[in-house]
């Protein structure tokens, strides 16, 4: 008789792989969605769609003439109820993060645009909203131009800014 212990069965062996499969795939994801958070998208959104609906109910509440555009800055990004009027410096390359633009639309429609963040010459990204359908950037009115990136749903919209 061997002192070998018996090997084990082809099912356990299986079993034990399939585990480390599962475990490595659900490692991956985690990894994927908190490297994720920050940057505009699915993550991003999701994590801060309080913060952006109440940005909505406000753009609603402002008294808006037919094509107006104003432009604010959000100090704290967890509380987008509290806008205040941009001022010299908020434009500046790289600080952008917080600007926020509404635009009412001759029919009474809001379109939202929001600055998450501002690489400077890297690029600006951020998220457009709009109430009836797909936000629209008019680029002869503000300078910059926001190009549309993907569809997150409920009206809103991935965008960004790119120099180069």
């Amino acid at each position: 008789m061997s002192d070998d212990p018996a090997p084990a069965p082809r099912s356990a062996t299986r079993w034990r792989v399939g585990a480390i499969v599962v475990a490595v795939v659900v490692v991956a994801v985690l990894v994927a969605w908190v490297s994720s958070i920050g940057t505009p998208g699915h993550v991003d959104h999701w994590l801060h769609r309080t913060s952006y609906g109440a940005l909505l109910d406000t753009a609603r509440a402002m008294d808006l003439e037919a094509g107006e555009v104003r432009q604010f800055r959000a100090e704290d990004m967890d509380d987008l109820t509290r806008l205040r009027p941009v001022v010299p410096g908020d434009l500046d390359r790289g600080r952008g993060r917080g600007l926020v633009w509404v635009l009412a639309g001759d029919d009474g429609s809001r379109q939202v645009f929001i600055e998450v963040i501002d690489l400077g010459h890297g690029g600006e990204y951020g998220y457009g909203w709009s109430s009836h359908g797909v936000p629209r950037w008019p680029a002869d009115t503000l300078g910059e131009r926001w190009e549309l990136g993907r569809d997150l749903g409920d009206g809103w919209w991935t965008v960004s800014f790119r120099l180069g």
